[in-house]
């Protein structure tokens, strides 16, 4: 410090920190080495602004220190401007507003120099000299002998404008904490290549100039409503606006249960202030109430204290007009039962007083029941005070209501644009309010209410036709000017195609039909596809839980929608999805009149349902001439709550050339040519069936030596070890060669890998023939063919999945893959009745030779078919790469880790109890018995997945639904302990396939609605590692060595029952266990449902564009069914 700000003699420095505090010490200290002089304050004067300012100017100090609270006092305090003696001023301690830098910059004569760092590196580790144009004031650069580490958690440096953990190293870096070896071991790390590190727990980022951004505590964060938040950077936001001299923001819970954000300003107008938060920050980063202060309250160190910020007064005033009807004191009520106020005024605004979307569902509900239907979510957003909604209760009801609702405001003079927008499916018509509120001035926005989606009213579904006539009728009749249509989703997509097509036939010219979040779909032609494919959906069968999952998952809240709510908006989501693709089925199927305006595709980037929109956006060229795509950087599939401003300048630029792409978004193509697909072979249904066909015939033959093989192998040999190692090495060289099979799939012709896996997998199976037909085949002969078999297996099964796509044409996509999963699991479930038939008939090695014509077939077939050149199906980051990082997501949570150990520990028992079902039927009963129960064993398969169909899974306690599953999974397998009935093995067989069917149905629910979608592939692969890689210690040992063990205690041959009765009982205890107490049984309410992944990606977006860029993300209503 001192060789930095060049102190002397002719310096003064105010001693005035309290000795407890460590800024004091460089007080002391830098002005004796410096051969300055010191002058010390009066006890408690550092908290008196008025002393510290006549202490300044008689004694003339020319260096002080102050923390940025107390600097806000001091510059407010009269006079402070005649300290003009002092020549720097250093702040430290807390993050400096830029305002206040600028002010304190204006008022004194003095260097202003922020500093950062903590007592445990000798206190300041980097220094920034603050300017009066900086827009934000960073920490600044490593001061001499410092290095500063910016690491994610896996402590990896993190690259410019990403947020990581601030770490420090220097010879300054302490030795660790006096008598707490624990807390230092934690906080002070030895790096190979580093040396000795402190970490902080504060949070930062590197700006491009190389000086770093402080973005607050770690350990600050706050969970709102599952939502991880960082308060400073919302203090960071606010103290960026207008006026704003300083900013706290803090977590309150006020009234029981009711948590929410409150943000505290000192100067800078409330009002705008969170009108301009609301165009910046996502909306559960906006204060739900701004409370102005004259100051911040400070703690004795001059640091704030938080726990003396007042909490929020009711915006209600005493002199607020009081309701004065029935109706509206019913609503008043409403409102102050949600808000938790005392009272609430006729003309108080709803949302000033801190409501929002949620809110407005609870509102909406409660009216219900007061009133009975009407009032829709979108009459809140429209009818703010309570005297606007009253008198729309009160209001004579038509049974009449209109569709078309303008959400901008009402401006004099016609529109420059009318963009007419459609939601989705189960979505209200207040989704697009966020980009009503985005649109340039001049633009005017109007939303459908699509007839039974909102959940204040009960309204009946309109037929899909009759809504696009009404609809188009409305627009003809209030909507002037210039028109751009968007619609969002299956129903808004499809929906708004059709009204294009009629206002463009009745001679309303359109510039430009926007679709968000998908493309064309349709169902096949043909009744067999077409019954294949509503067969393996099951759609008829599915529950409406099954789809409140899948909307969780996809970010939807519907924490806050009874029951019967819920179910009427799914139903009718369900039936306008059907809707959808019948209309667009009739599209294709008799062709039609192109639209002359544009349609254009707004694709997120990380959206399932957009996936391939590099060629898909031609699709669109048979209902019209020019299409094309915009990809929204990682977004998801509900855009709309997070990407307004993005989709604002999208919707209003892309289809007239004017678009400029901001951060966040691009063209990716626009095209005038439908004959500009791929050269070669086009996908068609019936190419995809003759391939499809062709690998049925493969994998059933495969089935049936897979059956086979392990068989005679036990009945040679009597030996279950062996029997074992057949699993083992069925399993195993496949995971082991998975990573490399999915890079070669990636970068290849999946036709080619399918040949060269075809054929390596049937020339295994001939020469395994071979040695049998020719009598020289040994045991031991199998395990290295059947390692081969793995890996050839490994390479053709991920060659052909991912191929799919390239076969089919991808509006029929859905379908093609539904009938693939259906032909496997019929060939799975009919192959052990007609293996145990063939091994009857013609023993082993006719189903090799069966086996090795199927796969002559398979080749054949393969080789005959010319492969389109479209995109096929890949990976969106490695499976090596998609396992470290689920083990990221999941390891960090202590609660997924349990879940993780839990699964692991089970997987080692629940293993061998599914392939001892062989070796012990064969112990006491006949082949063609085997081939009964190990078909009963399918049927439980199916059964359970029926009913994870039919019901959907637990709708909250979904970890106790796999605790109980696993306990009825250990009770089926204690019963085929207890008699030697083949009735009884078969009963325990079905029952254990069942209850695994459900158990692992359950947890798939699980990752669904607790990890944000984006992430699913990473959770998913890392279990499927554990589950995997416990299989060789449970079949190859375990089982093998445990019944050996047993048939000692037992006696011979009892091993394997009581190897049921053992595991079974120890399975049934960790389900007993977890159910007990611990984390699993806390699981459900430990761990919040996932946060929205467009919010995720939102938040990713922003850590990728760094502080150069701004990512404009806008507060919308929740997109959950009817809100």
């Amino acid at each position: 410090m001192r060789k930095e700000y060049r102190l002397g003699p002719d310096d003064v420095v105010l001693q005035k920190t309290p000795t407890s505090f460590d800024v004091s010490v460089w007080e002391f200290f830098l002005p004796l080495i410096a051969g300055a002089r010191l002058v010390l304050a009066k006890p408690g004067g550092h908290k008196d602004p008025g002393y510290l300012r006549d202490v300044i100017v008689h004694s003339g100090v020319t260096t002080v220190h102050f923390v940025p609270s107390m600097l806000a006092v001091f510059l407010a305090e009269p006079g402070a401007a005649d300290c003009r003696s002092l020549r720097r001023v250093v702040c430290s301690g807390e993050a400096l507003a830029p305002d206040l830098a600028r002010r304190c910059l204006a008022t004194l004569p003095a260097e202003l120099h922020n500093l950062y760092g903590p007592t445990e590196a000798a206190i300041d580790v980097t220094a920034w000299r603050c300017r009066p144009d900086d827009a934000t004031v960073p920490i600044g650069y490593p001061v001499q002998n410092t290095r500063i580490h910016l690491l994610d958690e896996a402590r990896r440096p993190v690259p410019v404008g990403v947020p990581g953990e601030l770490w420090i190293g220097g010879v300054q870096v302490g030795l660790g904490y006096h008598d707490r070896p624990e807390l230092t071991t934690e906080r002070f790390v030895t790096h190979p290549a580093w040396g000795r590190l402190y970490r902080t727990g504060d949070r930062a980022r590197w700006r491009p100039d190389g000086a770093i951004e402080y973005l607050g505590r770690l350990d600050d964060q706050v969970k709102l409503r599952g939502q991880r938040i960082e308060p400073g950077e919302i203090e960071a936001a606010l103290r960026a606006q207008p006026g704003v001299r300083d900013a706290a923001v803090v977590l309150r819970e006020d009234r029981p249960g009711d948590q929410r954000l409150v943000g505290y300003l000192v100067g800078g107008d409330p009002t705008h202030v969170k009108r301009a938060l609301g165009r910046t920050l996502p909306d559960h980063l906006v204060p739900s109430a701004l409370v102005p202060l004259d100051v911040l309250p400070l703690t004795p160190s001059g640091k704030l204290d938080r726990r003396a910020l007042p909490a929020p007064a009711v915006a209600s005033a005493a002199t607020a007009v009081a309701p004065a009807t029935d109706a509206e004191r019913a609503v008043a009520r409403v409102w102050a039962d949600v808000l938790g106020l005392d009272r609430v005024g006729a003309e108080d605004d709803f949302f000033e007083l801190g409501g929002h979307s949620l809110l407005a569902t609870q509102v909406v509900a409660r009216l219900r029941t007061r009133f009975g239907a009407g009032v829709s979510v979108l009459d809140v957003f429209r009818h703010r005070t309570v005297r606007a909604l009253a008198a729309l209760v009160e209001a004579p009801r038509s049974r009449h209501r209109d569709l078309l609702h303008e959400l901008t405001p009402r401006r004099a003079g016609s529109p420059t644009l009318s963009l007419v927008c459609v939601p989705y499916g189960g979505g209200s018509a207040v989704v697009y309010q966020p980009l009503a509120d985005a649109l340039p001035a001049g633009c005017a926005l109007w939303s459908v209410a699509i007839p039974g989606h909102d959940v204040g009213l009960d309204e009946t579904r309109l037929p899909f036709d009759e809504l696009a006539t009404r609809c188009v009728g409305e627009i003809l009749a209030k909507v002037h000017g210039p028109i751009v249509l968007y619609g969002h989703c299956g129903v808004g997509g499809a929906l708004i195609v059709e009204i294009a097509r009629q206002l463009e036939a009745a001679g309303r010219e359109l510039d430009a039909v926007y679709v968000g979040a998908m493309f064309p779909f349709a169902r096949p032609r043909g009744r067999l596809m077409s019954g294949a494919s509503r067969l393996a959906a099951l759609d008829f069968l599915r529950s409406d839980q099954s789809y409140a999952n899948w909307l969780t998952s996809m970010g939807v809240d519907m924490a806050d929608l009874d029951r019967a709510q819920a179910r009427r908006i799914i139903r009718n989501m369900r039936r306008d999805s059907e809707a959808a693709e019948e209309h667009f089925t009739a599209l294709f199927e008799a062709g039609v009149r192109r639209l002359r305006a544009p349609v254009i595709t707004v694709a997120g980037e990380r959206d399932p349902a957009t996936d391939f929109y590099q060629e898909r956006y031609r699709e669109w060229h048979f209902v019209t001439g020019r299409s094309g795509v915009v990809v929204l950087d990682e977004a998801g599939h509900f855009f709309l709550k997070y990407r307004a401003a993005e989709l604002a300048e999208i919707v209003t630029t892309v289809h007239n050339g004017r678009a400029e792409p901001g951060p966040g978004w691009r063209v990716h193509a626009m095209s005038d040519s439908p004959g500009a697909a791929p050269a070669g072979p086009q996908p068609g249904m019936r190419r995809f069936l003759a391939v499809a066909a062709g690998q049925l015939v493969s994998m059933t033959g495969s089935a049936l030596t897979e059956f086979a093989v392990p068989v005679w192998i036990y009945l040679t040999t009597g030996s279950v070890a062996r029997f074992a190692l057949f699993a083992v090495l069925g399993i195993v060289p496949g995971m082991l060669v998975a990573p490399l099979a999915g890079a070669v799939v990636d970068r290849s012709s999946r036709r080619t890998v399918m040949l060269v896996g075809d054929a390596a997998a049937g020339g295994t199976q001939l020469a395994l023939g071979a040695l049998l037909w020719t009598h020289q085949l040994q045991v031991w002969h199998i395990y290295p063919l059947l390692v081969c078999l793995s890996v050839a297996l490994t390479f053709q099964r991920l060659a052909y999945g991912s191929a799919v796509p390239q076969l089919v044409p991808k509006r029929y996509l859905g379908h093609a893959n539904g009938v693939v999963q259906l032909a496997g699991g019929v060939a799975q479930l009919s192959v052990p009745v007609v293996a145990v038939g063939l091994v009857a008939a013609i023993g082993l090695g006719g189903i090799l030779a069966l086996d090795v014509v199927s796969y002559a077939v398979a080749i054949a077939v393969v080789a005959a078919v010319r492969f389109p050149r479209t995109l096929a199906w890949r990976r969106k980051e490695p499976l090596l790469t998609e396992i470290a990082e689920g083990f990221r997501y999941s390891w960090g949570n202590r609660s997924f880790r349990a879940m993780l150990l839990w699964f692991a520990g089970l997987n080692v028992f629940l293993s061998p109890l599914l392939m001892l079902v062989t070796p012990l039927v064969l112990s006491i009963g006949t082949l063609h018995q085997l081939g009964r129960i190990a078909f009963g064993a399918g049927v439980g398969v199916f059964l359970g997945g029926l009913v994870l169909t039919f019901w959907g899974g637990p709708r909250r306690h979904r970890m106790r639904g796999v605790l109980l599953a696993t306990l009825a999974f250990g009770a089926s397998a204690v019963l085929i302990g207890l008699h030697p009935s083949l009735a009884v093995v078969a009963a325990g067989a079905f029952g254990m396939s069942l209850w695994l069917t459900v158990l692992n149905g359950i947890y798939t629910t699980i990752v669904q609605v607790k990890v944000p979608q984006r992430f699913h592939g990473r959770v998913f692969a890392l279990n499927t590692l554990i589950a995997w890689s416990t299989l060789p210690v449970g079949l190859g040992l375990v089982g093998p060595y445990g019944i050996r063990l047993l048939d000692r205690i037992g006696g011979a041959g009892r091993g394997t029952a009581l190897a049921y009765l053992v595991f079974g009982a120890v399975i049934a205890g960790f389900a007993l266990a977890g159910l007990a107490g611990g984390r699993l049984s806390r699981f459900d309410t430990a761990v919040p449902d996932a946060p929205p992944d467009d919010l995720v990606g939102a938040e990713a977006l922003r850590r990728k564009l760094g502080p150069p860029a701004e990512v404009r993300l806008v507060v919308t209503p929740d997109p959950r069914p009817g809100g």
